[in-house]
């Protein structure tokens, strides 16, 4: 049981805590002040946030003069942003004495990938004197660990560790993830959540621990060592000591820490999931103890930083996007199993050499609140304002670039200048959001567009109930192409019609299922046409909602998935 949440236990908790926060957010500030920033602004509730990004336009031809100081904030923002091409522009505003400069063109090319010509630049810069050359020092040293972290193979360790085999309890899996709920909420949370409950349910005894640090390294001072969600038991690692400053001897630390917890629990299998520093830290203790290790890919991390970087000339060659790949398929071919999210995904990674046999789909499900769900969606569309008869369509999404909501909102635009207006209904937060609220305010939707953010996890299922048709708007990616999103499941599950782009990771859920209708990514004419057709076809709405429900009753139950696991974890004599 977690302890009862006393003043007194939440002071001891703080106390406790404080060498983690203080030593994270000094790392974070010598290595990049304006990413902290951003850090910090982005955990503040929407209203206190700052009305706008960078206005960049306002830095153009014909401007009022500004002095150095005020562009090199804006070039700082844009590279913390990962907006490069501007703050590539930005740069070029500034003297080529200007005391920043170097570090500057560090930031700026550490923010687009050439991590390599980053650190050689921020070496430069670290020869001068004064506060720039401090902080290229730090900058330097940074991407000097960046780099070994993204260079292939077990864990450089420090010292000799002990590699005394650990006794596996039959049946206990310990899943070793980023973040988790209570206190994150994404579709990756809500993933490990409802695959460990099922598990649980099924008998094994899953369990959860989560990265070192977490989640005092994302504000929650008062954190304690154990959560429990539901039947899902969380363990945290935080120690008393203070985080290591640079990355590598942050990851051994985690190591060492979850090394520690693994010889007092003793599982039968480390089970990581997405990224390659959670597996590189499980594999290695898997290595010390003997343990089985499976590895979760969820998703390709360098192809989920390509899609914010697709307008950056030589993204794809940058040592970020390769490097990143490198270290991602060196730690699937280590694991005694890889599990993934679809088909598309199996294949690519089967094409990195890994053995066909150890990779098993183990896909997005949902669970019987959504399936069983009689919720008609009233209630909140009485509280939004929107009347019975206004048809509504919209997401549950968090706002990243790849999402392609502009096209979504382009889309509706072009509806209601055609004089068919419709509510547009975008529940969720994230990156995008200041950028979609211009749009719709300069796009002529803003009396039909709603943006409520994050909505209770509870009342989900009545806020897809309130829509008429889910839209997934996806741009066209290599992300999106492999990756199979959760969303699109518990829309069919709630007999929401889907109208999602024909992209790989939605047609290989929307072809089968027939839960809806593919329409071209990126373009916003044809996504009118899809919109006007469903909008008149009531029929067809209730075709596709009837069928897609059907399909995930019988293929997308979070028990079924389960099993998969199960029967993968029976195979490596797990359980």
């Amino acid at each position: 049981m977690a302890l009862r949440q006393t003043p007194l236990t939440l002071l001891a908790r703080a106390l406790h805590n404080t060498p983690v926060a203080a030593s994270d957010a000094v790392r974070r500030w010598r290595s990049d002040p304006a990413r902290l920033r951003l850090l910090l602004e982005a955990r503040l509730p929407q209203p206190l946030r700052r009305v706008s990004r960078p206005r960049v336009d306002s830095a153009g031809p014909g401007a009022a003069p500004e002095d150095a100081s005020s562009i090199r904030r804006r070039v700082e923002e844009l590279a913390a942003r990962e907006q490069t091409v501007a703050a590539g522009a930005q740069l070029l505003r500034l003297t080529p004495d200007d005391p920043y400069l170097a570090l500057l063109q560090a930031r700026v090319l550490r923010a687009a990938g050439s991590l390599t010509e980053a650190r050689d630049r921020a070496h430069d810069a670290a020869r001068a004197k004064g506060r720039p050359a401090r902080a290229a020092r730090h900058l330097r040293d940074t991407l000097s660990n960046e780099l070994e972290l993204l260079t292939p193979g077990p864990l450089p360790t420090t010292g000799a560790p002990s590699y005394t085999s650990v006794v596996g309890t039959p049946g206990r899996i310990l899943h070793v993830v980023t973040n988790s709920l209570p206190l994150t909420r994404a579709g990756y949370t809500i993933r490990t959540q409802e695959l460990v409950a099922a598990q649980r349910a099924l008998g094994l005894d899953a369990q959860v621990v989560t990265r070192l640090g977490y989640p005092v390294t994302v504000g929650h001072l008062t954190a304690g060592a154990f959560d429990r969600v539901g039947t899902v038991p969380y363990h945290r690692l935080l120690p008393l000591t203070p985080l290591p400053a640079h990355p590598v001897a942050a990851l051994r630390a985690h190591a060492t820490a979850l090394e520690g917890f693994v010889r007092s629990t003793r599982p039968a299998l480390l089970h990581a999931a997405t990224n390659h520093l959670n597996g590189r830290v499980a594999h290695e203790v898997a290595r010390r103890t003997g343990l089985a290790f499976a590895y979760e890919v969820r998703g390709f991390l360098e192809d989920s930083w390509l899609a914010r970087h697709g307008d950056q000339p030589g993204a794809p060659a940058t040592d970020n996007y390769l490097r990143t790949r490198e270290v991602e398929t060196w730690v699937m071919h280590q694991a005694d199993l890889v599990t993934t999210l679809g088909d598309a995904m199996r294949v690519e990674i089967i094409d990195r050499g890994v053995n066909p046999d150890r990779v098993v789909v183990v896909p997005n499900g949902v669970d019987s609140r959504f399936l069983d769900s009689d919720d008609d969606g009233s209630v909140v569309r009485a509280r939004l304002g929107i009347r019975p008869d206004e048809f509504t369509v919209g997401l549950i999404s968090t706002f990243f670039d790849h999402e392609g909501i502009p096209t979504l909102i382009e889309a509706v635009s072009l509806l209601a200048r055609d004089g068919l207006p419709m509510r547009l209904l975008l529940v969720g937060d994230g990156p995008q959001r200041e950028s979609l609220e211009r749009q719709i305010a300069s796009s002529g939707v803003a009396s039909t567009a709603l943006l409520p953010g994050w909505v209770p996890f509870d009342e989900i299922p009545s806020w897809y109930a309130a829509l008429d048709v889910f839209c997934v708007p996806r741009i066209r990616s290599r992300v999106t192409e492999l990756v199979s999103p959760l969303k699109p499941i518990e829309a069919m599950a709630m007999r929401r019609p889907l109208l999602a782009s024909d992209v790989g990771g939605l047609r290989e859920v929307i072809e089968p299922s027939g839960g809806g209708l593919l329409v071209a990514p990126d373009d916003p004419e044809a996504w009118a046409n899809a919109l006007r057709e469903a909008h008149s076809d009531e029929g067809a709405r209730r075709r596709w909602g009837d069928s897609g429900h059907a399909w995930v009753a019988r293929h997308r139950t979070w028990t079924a998935v389960a099993e998969i696991d199960r029967a993968a974890y029976e195979r490596l004599g797990a359980t």
